[in-house]
């Protein structure tokens, strides 16, 4: 990988024999190399840099997604997931893959993103007490305070805690368990920032 030259910028002693019109010259040469310089030198930004732009957005997991829209002024060639953060009093980072499903309309210039994978997860689990799932499957991507829905699981049933060594779930249930179940994790509430890229 080539390295920037220790010189970023030239001076009128350098050129003696031409000192009555170089000042002009370097003047806005030097500005222009100064800033070269200083923006290949570990300098370059997303958003001034490149055609691209970054946002942050809200979404729900639900199982059916509700569409969400943004602005941008170019024609986007992808988005990419940046980081997915649930917003609850106890935020939690999503670490597993987080991908969006999205559409894009030249006439009003809106993006539209139309699913997100990874937060709602669908996984199989035991149950051996009322309140304890083991044996799920998918656990990094449950997040404390989702809610729980499937076969023999009461309404309104949260996730509060989980155990990653164990490979269980806490649930609030308080009555009524199912042998076997799956379960469809959803409810809670994201911030997204996407990166829209032009080209």
């Amino acid at each position: 990988m080539a390295k920037l030259p220790n010189i970023s910028r030239l001076v009128t002693e350098d050129f003696p024999k031409e000192s009555s019109w170089i000042g002009k010259l370097l003047n806005p040469l030097n500005t222009f190399m100064v800033s070269i310089y200083n923006a290949l030198n570990k300098q370059l930004t997303f958003n001034d840099n490149m055609l691209a732009m970054t946002t942050t957005v809200t979404v729900v997991s639900a199982a059916t997604f509700e569409p969400v829209q943004f602005k941008v002024s170019f024609f986007p060639v992808g988005i990419w997931v940046i980081k997915a953060q649930d917003k609850s009093d106890n935020p939690q980072v999503i670490h597993s893959p987080c991908t969006v499903d999205w559409s894009y309309s030249s006439t009003t210039g809106l993006v539209t993103i139309n699913g997100v994978s990874g937060i709602t997860t669908v996984c199989r689990g035991h149950t051996n007490t009322n309140t304890t799932i083991d044996q799920v499957s998918n656990i990094n991507d449950i997040m404390v305070g989702q809610t729980v829905t499937g076969t023999g699981i009461s309404a309104g049933t949260t996730v509060t805690a989980k155990s990653l060594s164990a490979n269980t779930i806490t649930i609030s249930q308080a009555a009524s368990a199912t042998a076997t179940v799956d379960l469809l994790f959803s409810g809670l509430s994201y911030n997204l920032t996407l990166a829209a890229i032009g080209g």
